[in-house]
């Protein structure tokens, strides 16, 4: 797995052009993320549609763990 390394200015930009990218596909698209930093937490996402939306529950953090899990395995910890 790679990982990579960038500044909170750089991140910021990728992650909105990322978003942007996102919402262009249809006017119905909803997204919102959220990052948890020294114990503040950060909303990238429309203020009213957060309060309003509804959003089903995903499995993507288990794809992530078991991802993460076997990484380590495979470095042997």
């Amino acid at each position: 797995m790679d990982f990579y390394s960038f500044s909170p200015a750089a991140f910021r930009k990728k992650l909105f052009e990322c978003y942007q990218n996102y919402l262009f596909l249809s006017p119905k698209c909803a997204i919102s993320v959220g990052i948890l930093y020294n114990g503040n937490a950060f909303v990238l996402g429309d203020t009213e549609t957060e309060r309003t939306h509804l959003y089903d529950i995903g499995s993507v953090t288990k794809t992530f763990t078991a991802h993460l899990i076997l990484k380590l395995a495979q470095d042997g910890k």
